[in-house]
């Protein structure tokens, strides 16, 4: 009985299923500050695991943590993302050519592992 009614949760409630883990909601977080034209951030899905599969995301492949963020060229707009300072093993992140109209967080400089920043 108590099978036969998680079945039917699972089924009306789909998403009770999925849970997306705290780099993928930091990352959903800061999806939603900027202005997307392009849709870029179309794959980015909440139901998914983890981020690694998403257009622009990179992470070890062992530990499915965010190393790379690649969001060049690709005509978004909005504030300098500061919750990219959570991802605790992001190296780089690339930023060029976009419309990013904020000053740069002050605890930036302390983000140690934060070796290459592309920002122009």
């Amino acid at each position: 009985m108590l099978l036969l009614l998680l079945l039917v949760l699972l089924f009306h409630y789909p998403h009770l299923g999925y849970s997306l883990n705290q780099e993928g909601l930091y990352l959903q977080q800061l999806k939603l500050n900027f202005d997307d034209p392009d849709a870029v951030f179309s794959n980015w899905n909440e139901r998914d695991d983890n981020p690694c599969n998403w257009y622009g995301v990179f992470c070890d492949s062992s530990t499915h943590s965010v190393t790379f963020i690649d969001l060049s060229s690709t005509n978004i707009a909005g504030p300098f993302p500061s919750l990219i300072c959570r991802l605790q093993n992001l190296t780089s992140i690339s930023l060029y050519n976009n419309s990013i109209n904020s000053t740069l967080p002050e605890n930036l400089r302390d983000y140690k592992s934060l070796q290459i920043f592309f920002f122009f």
